[in-house]
C-alpha cells in the first residue's frame, strides 16, 4: 500500500498519554508543534511562521519509550504515516486533524 510519510521536528506540545487495550498492546499519543523560522535579509531578523499541530500515536515499545521519556517542550523528530481525521463537534462544527502514525 502506498501511504505517505511524513517526518516533522518539533516540539511536545503535552505530556505522551500513556494506554492499554484490551488485548495488552500498550499505546501512547501526543500533540507536537512544528513552527518554521525564515530569516529576513532586509531585517536581519528571524521570524517564527504558523504553527502547525499534529497528532502523534505510538504503539507497542516505542509508545512505552514515549511515554517513559518524553515531557512538553521536547524537541523531537517523528516519522510516521500521515493521516487525516474529520468529525463534527457537538456544536456542529466540522474539523479536522492531521496524525501521524
Amino acid at each position: 500500500m502506498h501511504e505517505p510519510v511524513l517526518t516533522v521536528v518539533g516540539n511536545v506540545g503535552r505530556v505522551p498519554r500513556q494506554r492499554v487495550l484490551a488485548n495488552g498492546t500498550v499505546v501512547a499519543d501526543f500533540r507536537l508543534a512544528s513552527t518554521p523560522r525564515r530569516f529576513d535579509k532586509a531585517s536581519g531578523s528571524w521570524h517564527d511562521g504558523e504553527t502547525t499541530w499534529f497528532g502523534v500515536t505510538c504503539w507497542r515499545a516505542l509508545a512505552e519509550h514515549c511515554a517513559q521519556s518524553l515531557t512538553k517542550g521536547d524537541r523531537v523528530v517523528v516519522t510516521g504515516r500521515l493521516t487525516s481525521r474529520k468529525w463534527v463537534t457537538d456544536q456542529g462544527e466540522e474539523r479536522s486533524s492531521l496524525e501521524s502514525e
